[in-house]
């Protein structure tokens, strides 16, 4: 089944996260999940590289490390394993869910800005139903 979420659109002069599902283990309880950005004209070269370098911080992740994106070629698909709360020992009724959220930077040190953030949740896994929603005290779960 393919990810039930209300759509959304990539601010101006932003980046969507879009965040695709690939797998589930239960067990742990995590999420294997491509990572790629989607970013605004105005922050690409022009053969598609980053202006300046990007960091992205997401989670909850298990490595807890940010991914970077440097300026020498157009940002990759990244995968990272995403923490989710639940027990599989509700089994058939088991389900799980995690606050996910994204902040995403341009440039280094003192120079560094955030850039508004959009967290698109994407894919599908077979056997389960996947959906993303916001949280009302987050109006978009995203940064500006």
């Amino acid at each position: 089944m393919v990810v039930d979420q209300p759509a959304k659109e990539i601010p101006a002069g932003g980046v969507g996260v879009i965040l695709t599902a690939r797998s589930i283990d239960a067990a742990i309880p995590e999420m294997d999940m491509d990572v790629q950005l989607e970013l605004d004209d105005s922050l690409l070269d022009d053969a598609g590289a980053p202006l300046q370098p990007i960091t992205l911080t997401l989670g909850p992740t298990q490595e807890d490390v940010d991914l970077t994106y440097g300026t020498d070629h157009r940002p990759q698909v990244r995968q990272v394993k995403m923490l989710f709360d639940g027990d599989i020992e509700n089994w058939p009724f088991d389900s799980y869910q995690s606050a996910i959220y994204a902040q995403l930077s341009q440039g280094q040190g003192q120079a560094q800005r955030s850039i508004p953030t959009v967290v698109i949740v994407d894919g599908d896994v077979q056997g389960w139903s996947l959906a993303a929603a916001t949280d009302p005290d987050e109006p978009d779960l995203s940064s500006t």
